[in-house]
């Protein structure tokens, strides 16, 4: 029966948590013993090494906030790049859709009049339609032309970069700079934590972590958007429009990420240059792949990956080791995780005359029941 079978699924999801407690725990013992044994054969003190590791990300004031700064471009591409993996595509555009997203957001901020917030707004309001006009492209191709969205959004990636660096060389260059760059943007986003660089982007990118949750698991869209991406063929049977669904997903997807391009300008260079983004849109795409597409996990991942960065630089200071070995160490915290989030995918259910149906249409009644009742 369906009270059965939703008690069955309830207790399957206590024992899979039970199961991801135990290998998260198992995972942060083989980190220490196998990270403590690299330092080691490398010379290094492990106890130096990693309280350089936790003081430069979370054990100290400023720690805390560069951890902040760093994750908070982060979760924004993260989450941009999680709903499209909700509806099934693959976006690597992330880094070209910040790229756009952070020069739409300089050209909002140098345009837009006063007050402060005024500006600030419409600058973070221009980064997100800019990424999501560069990303709606690769979603268009990907759902009415069958092209490959890896291979758009990753030469789109390319034509981001070099647009950024000919605005700060032409039309956007402050003149008599020494470096190619804009001219300082007249407001930015105001300071979160005193004497540290954390701004209030991440309380916007953590308030944007709750709406993405919401939208993607209690709306009629983003369930129609999690049935196509979990089973194409069988939501275009309950009567989803798969193509619009893929669109859509990209559009929020590089608006998510063109905000988080705004965001950095905005928060922390007020000003726009060439490789204002060490990789930011790549690492938010390791915490969505990691998170499986959860919202509210790719922040904690993103998070994770913002301290591990800061804490890194931190170990390097104390002692002394190449920054190649700190990115070995990281490189390695992220296999285990990745290991440790790893879990066998269910068969599909047998439907009563013995055949088997989707995951997707068997288990997750909602999806149907919403789909129905809004398109009837």
């Amino acid at each position: 029966t369906l009270v059965d079978s939703r008690r069955r699924r309830r207790a399957d999801l206590w024992a899979e948590t039970g199961r991801q407690i135990v290998r998260a725990v198992a995972g942060l013992l083989l980190i220490i013993i196998v990270g403590g044994l690299l330092m080691v054969i490398s010379g290094i003190s492990p106890f130096e090494g990693f309280d350089g590791l936790w003081k430069g990300s979370f054990g100290s004031t400023l720690g805390l906030g560069s951890a902040l700064l760093r994750s908070t471009p982060v979760i924004l591409t993260g989450l941009g790049v999680a709903v499209a993996y909700r509806a099934g595509v693959f976006n690597v555009g992330a880094e070209g859709q910040l790229f756009v997203g952070g020069l739409c957001g300089t050209v909002g901020a140098l345009a837009a009049p006063d007050p402060a917030a005024l500006s600030i707004s419409l600058a973070l309001i221009a980064g997100f339609v800019g990424g999501a006009l560069w990303s709606g492209l690769p979603g268009y191709l990907k759902a009415y032309r069958g092209v490959n969205e890896i291979i758009s959004t990753v030469l789109l990636n390319f034509v981001a970069i070099q647009m950024v660096a000919y605005a700060v060389n032409g039309p956007l260059e402050e003149p008599d700079a020494i470096s190619p760059q804009s001219a300082r943007l007249p407001h930015g986003i105001p300071i979160l934590i005193p004497n540290t660089s954390a701004h209030y982007g991440f309380v916007l990118a953590v308030a944007l972590t709750v709406l993405v949750w919401w939208y993607t698991t209690r709306t009629h869209q983003g369930l129609r958007m999690r049935a196509v991406g979990g089973n194409p063929m069988a939501a275009r049977y309950v009567g989803v429009n798969d193509r619009r669904s893929i669109v859509w997903a990209m559009l929020i997807s590089g608006g998510l990420a063109g905000l988080g391009g705004a965001v950095e300008v905005l928060g922390l260079h007020h000003r726009l240059f060439p490789g204002f983004s060490p990789g930011f849109g790549f690492e938010g795409l390791i915490a969505a792949i990691l998170a499986n597409g959860d919202a509210i996990t790719t922040t904690i991942f993103s998070i994770l990956i913002g301290g591990l960065r800061s804490g890194g630089e931190e170990m390097q200071r104390n002692t002394g080791v190449p920054i190649a070995f700190v990115f070995i160490i990281q490189g390695f915290i992220f296999l285990v995780i990745a290991g440790t989030r790893t879990r066998r995918r269910r068969p599909a259910s047998p439907s009563q005359d013995g055949a088997t149906t989707p995951d997707i249409v068997a288990s997750d009644t909602k999806v149907i029941e919403l789909t129905e009742s809004t398109d009837a």
